[in-house]
């Protein structure tokens, strides 16, 4: 008697459903994106500071350590030595500051700033 429409409001429910449903799958899949993109990115950085930070540990330990500009495996970077510490800024596309705490030639601690935190 009173089902005139019953079909339309039964479909417009199902497009609904399955509307936001799209819409979950895309947001999850943007956000799973834009993390491999960040991961990517601080594999960069990671990478970046292995290699300089060998290079500083195997410098202490020749006692050979100077203050000056270097380039290696294509990373340039500026080293400032004091006493107790060592300043290290990479001057590449992916730019970062390494402070290096040392103790008897040898790093007890670092800290690794970024300037560009990310930015994907």
């Amino acid at each position: 008697m009173f089902r005139k429409g019953f079909i339309s409001t039964y479909l417009l429910y199902i497009f609904i459903i399955l509307n936001s449903i799209c819409c979950i799958i895309l947001t999850n899949t943007t956000r799973k994106f834009k993390s491999l993109q960040n991961l990517k990115v601080a594999n960069k950085f990671l990478n970046q500071e292995i290699i300089v930070i060998s290079f500083v540990k195997c410098q202490l330990i020749n006692d050979e350590l100077v203050s000056g500009n270097y380039k290696i495996s294509d990373i340039e970077f500026e080293i400032i030595y004091k006493k107790d510490e060592v300043e290290i800024t990479i001057l590449e596309k992916y730019s970062e500051k390494i402070i290096l705490k040392i103790f008897d030639n040898k790093i007890i601690d670092y800290s690794s700033y970024t300037h560009n935190l990310f930015g994907v």
